[in-house]
């Protein structure tokens, strides 16, 4: 039994790993049509005919005899969560599973097309309003999907997606009034000595704050080099783990025009390596943010020697939680960093201003989208008036942000996961 399972667990990886190359480099090449059109053939057209094997081996494991004899203390999350799968409507195929596709993508092109935060491009009318009906048509069609599969509403369905057992929905009610309540005071302090952080965008806060730290800006060989002796300095073995990335050539840093925005770490489970992507921005946080991808590379690393897929994979609250406990502790060693030039505890202050800021973010964020899905039937308008309130509870009146602000702030309900 446990050859059977390790059978199909490399066969998953297999496949995962072939998806995972697919997706790596549609992100390094945006505007590559052909290498677009290989991922596209993946998800919309060989995922699905996938899904229906994997089901099969899940319920062949539930339906075995030997499945009961396994080691519990390791397979009984396994089996738990298996069993829970199958008890899942599958809608794959279905006409509601390929409508949410269809504007799943379309929500997340016209999310891509946005000019940038950062710049003075305001957001037009029709793309705001072109965002906001494929926002409303997601959200109806979702709660379809879910009170057809016996679920309360789409919240009920993706905690059990997500085999979300550790907290519900009071529990997060709880964290977001405990967020409201003690890290909101901290934002006001931080922002009455810098009035200019209340006046950007939201997505914008992060890179600003960083432009405050006087950096040299170097090559990206050499930002490599900074990261790595860090993370040296914290543990050797760490070092040694983000060396091997970089040795093997996994790692694409540079800024690119038609590169996927952001920073992410791709589990490759045959090869045995992650690959780092990031698209520089050319500030102190690049530091930050290579230490963090770093952080989820290390743990990957760590979790290889598990026997099976599903033993190296955990929640994502898990996974940053490590990436981010990985710039914390290399924040100690920042005033080594050279090109700093004495601004070691500018870049920690500017670490902490942004930790604070992301709590509010997220904490928001999360809020907003419990709304969302436990009323489906809300109009557009009555949605912007709940995230304004929202946002103001945590960020202070977006009046005070002035027009331009107000607008992305209206766009942020915009976010490419509600």
């Amino acid at each position: 039994m446990n050859r059977w399972i390790s059978d199909w667990s490399e066969l998953t990886d297999t496949i995962s790993e072939d998806f995972c190359w697919r997706y790596i480099a549609c992100s390094k090449s945006t505007d590559d049509k052909d290498v677009r059109a290989r991922y596209d053939y993946a998800v919309e057209f060989l995922s699905p005919r996938i899904l229906p094997y994997e089901n099969n081996l899940s319920q062949k494991l539930i339906d075995c005899p030997l499945s009961q004899k396994l080691n519990q203390r390791v397979f009984a999350k396994h089996l738990r969560e298996t069993k829970r799968k199958l008890s899942l409507p599958v809608s794959e195929g279905g006409f509601v599973r390929e409508a949410i596709n269809q504007q799943t993508m379309m929500y997340h092109e016209a999310i891509h097309h946005l000019p940038p935060l950062h710049t003075t491009q305001d957001v037009s009318k029709n793309s705001s309003e072109t965002i906001q009906k494929i926002m409303s048509n997601l959200v109806k069609l979702r709660h379809f999907e879910a009170v057809s599969g016996g679920f309360d509403d789409y919240i009920s369905l993706r905690y059990a997606q997500l085999d979300r057992v550790a907290y519900d929905v009071d529990d997060c009610k709880r964290y977001h009034a405990s967020i409201k309540r003690y890290i909101a005071p901290l934002w006001k302090k931080i922002i009455s000595k810098n009035p200019l952080y209340a006046t950007i965008p939201p997505a914008s806060v992060a890179d600003r704050i960083y432009t405050s730290v006087q950096w040299d800006n170097p090559t990206g060989e050499v930002l490599m080099s900074i990261v790595g002796d860090c993370l040296d300095s914290i543990d050797p073995e760490f070092g040694n783990v983000f060396s091997h990335v970089v040795d093997t050539g996994n790692i694409d840093i540079e800024h690119r025009l038609h590169k996927h925005k952001g920073a992410f770490v791709i589990d490759l489970p045959i090869s045995g390596t992650p690959y780092v992507i990031m698209n520089r921005c050319h500030s102190f946080k690049d530091v930050v943010t290579l230490i963090h991808e770093a952080g989820h590379a290390i743990h990957n690393r760590y979790t290889k020697g598990a026997p099976v897929r599903f033993l190296r994979h955990f929640p994502t609250e898990v996974s940053e939680l490590v990436a981010l406990t990985m710039e914390l502790m290399s924040s100690q060693l920042w005033h080594d960093i050279p090109g700093l030039k004495g601004y070691g505890m500018a870049a920690k202050q500017a670490h902490y201003f942004q930790i604070v800021h992301s709590m509010l973010w997220v904490s928001a964020i999360d809020e907003f989208q419990h709304w969302v899905y436990a009323n489906p039937f809300h109009d557009i308008d009555e949605r912007k008036g709940v995230w304004s309130q929202i946002y103001g509870a945590y960020f202070g009146s977006a009046k005070k942000a002035g027009s331009r602000a107000v607008s992305r702030i209206c766009m942020a309900t915009a976010v490419p996961h509600i």
